[in-house]
């Protein structure tokens, strides 16, 4: 189902009527978190984990900016460590 959900990350109608599907199957989803999530929809045990590229507005290139900066850097702390570490010289 993540695979599906990621395919289809740019259609929001699909996007939702996958994530129910994964409801009706007792799979959880989880939503996006600026800490864990990928850029894409992946699975880990019983659960689906919201990927950052279906979140409208947010686009592929600052997905990918902020999960490469979270795994190179570590946890951001808050909304300023975000904008500092995908926004150098903006701050």
């Amino acid at each position: 189902m993540a695979a599906n959900l990621t395919s289809e990350s740019e259609n929001t109608d699909r996007v939702v009527k996958l994530v129910n599907e994964c409801r009706m199957l007792d799979l959880n989803i989880v939503p996006p978190d600026i800490n864990r999530s990928k850029v894409g929809f992946f699975a880990r045990k019983n659960a689906v984990y919201f990927g950052l590229n279906a979140i409208k507005n947010v686009g592929k290139k600052a997905a990918f900016s902020i999960v490469n900066n979270c795994e190179k850097d570590g946890i951001y702390k808050s909304i300023k460590y975000l904008v500092i570490a995908n926004y150098p010289g903006q701050n």
